[in-house]
């Protein structure tokens, strides 16, 4: 345990030089994006390096974003097949809000209140083609207990769109519960995880979530303009985007 303790104390020693602005000042703008690293410094370099030296490396590009679509694959627990590199999770949902088909009296979003505007935004957005939006409201205590989305989950719920860990204050919902309430009622969960991606583990088959959306900018320590959005194998077929372009 004590030596467990000791690694832990001395990471921050083994990684802050690579970040520089952690020579100047301290770093607590997560919220916006993760410090800059010298390696996604160096990774930019390249970039511009071969767009000087090789102009189009098609090759080189299909190449690299293969092995981005593995390496989000692999963060998640999926198989790459089932992993979408987006520009953004707003261009990954909104895909997926698009193209999920509403059956029978199925027309209903549900949402909490934890959602970030991005997720809410394309929610509502659907309400122009006849969907249904519920809320789920928190708690006074800045949680929203799974009882709340028992109470909002019905027969005509066609998807549950639930944050992982919420954007203002850090909060997790009971995401098991809401996923078994959600399935035992037959609709599909829809899970945020931008919050969470490169925090806390993220396993898409031990949660049982159908779609999962996230991106780099933040605790994975990214760049923008790189996301992912993950679908269950067995609903690639249900999905038809009409929100969607050339890749």
């Amino acid at each position: 345990m004590a030596a467990r303790a000791s690694a832990a104390e001395a990471l921050p020693a083994r990684v802050r030089h690579r970040f520089p602005i952690l020579e100047r000042l301290v770093y607590v703008n997560s919220c916006s994006q993760g410090a800059l690293s010298d390696s996604v410094r160096a990774s930019y370099e390249d970039y511009l390096r071969d767009w000087d030296e090789q102009g189009a490396p098609w090759e080189y590009w299909v190449e690299r974003a293969e092995a981005a679509r593995g390496a989000f694959a692999g963060l998640v627990g999926a198989d790459a097949d089932e992993v979408a590199v987006t520009t953004s999770l707003s261009a990954g949902v909104s895909a997926l809000f698009s193209g999920l088909r509403f059956e029978g009296e199925r027309t209903t979003i549900v949402v909490s209140d934890f959602e970030f505007p991005t997720v809410g935004q394309i929610a509502h957005a659907q309400e122009l083609r006849g969907r249904r939006v519920v809320h789920v409201p928190e708690a006074g205590d800045a949680t929203i207990p799974l009882e709340h989305f028992d109470a909002a989950i019905d027969e005509r719920t066609a998807l549950v769109a639930v944050t992982h860990v919420c954007y203002r204050n850090g909060s997790r919902v009971d995401l098991e519960g809401v996923v078994r309430l959600a399935h035992e009622r037959g609709a599909l969960v829809l899970v945020d995880a931008y919050q969470a991606a490169g925090a806390i583990p993220l396993d898409v088959r031990a949660l049982g979530v159908d779609f999962l959306a996230a991106g780099t900018v933040k605790y994975l320590l990214g760049s923008a303009g790189l996301a992912f959005l993950y679908c269950r194998r067995d609903l690639l077929e249900r999905i038809r985007p009409t929100s969607t372009g050339w890749f």
